[in-house]
């Protein structure tokens, strides 16, 4: 078989995790939904909120590391869910973990803003013009919310 063949036990693993997550997310959505859906209004009542295990994990990490605790027990969960080797829980750390765990799924903008490194150079994205005092880290405000409201003023560099 080539260079990686999976063994029984891998793919017992990936099993368990199928199951788990058809138990603990599809299942509690289908329930979830079908009893708060109001089919007579213009808009459905069924929004629910998702987050994954291994988010709250990072995000109680990341919590504990700037208040001065001790980080280490959540993000290493993280890690050895997925056999990799612990590591010590750093701002810098969780956000590396993030991406690698949270990749595709929305959430890296809000981290690097987060993190205060959203404005900064990285690989191919130059440095906007006049991006160092921050303005690209929040959005304009659309002109007809600002007609509506004249005490609402453009955020900056906008």
């Amino acid at each position: 078989m080539g260079a990686y063949a999976p063994t029984f036990t891998l793919l017992f693993n990936y099993y368990v995790r199928y199951l788990f997550f058809l138990r603990t997310t599809l299942f509690s959505y289908i329930e979830y939904s079908s009893k708060n859906i109001q089919y007579n209004t213009d808009t459905y009542n069924n929004d629910i909120v998702l987050f994954r295990y291994a988010d709250v994990l990072l995000m109680r990490s990341e919590a504990k590391v700037r208040n001065g605790e001790n980080g280490d027990e959540e993000l290493n969960a993280v890690r050895f869910r997925v056999g990799m080797l612990p590591r010590k829980a750093t701002l810098e750390n969780i956000l590396a973990e993030r991406q690698l765990e949270l990749a595709w799924e929305g959430w890296r903008r809000q981290d690097l803003v987060r993190f205060g490194k959203f404005t900064r150079p990285y690989t191919d994205r130059p440095q906007l013009p006049h991006e160092s005092n921050g303005y690209t880290t929040v959005f304009p405000i659309p002109d007809k919310v600002r007609s509506l409201n004249p005490n609402l003023t453009q955020n900056p560099g906008y």
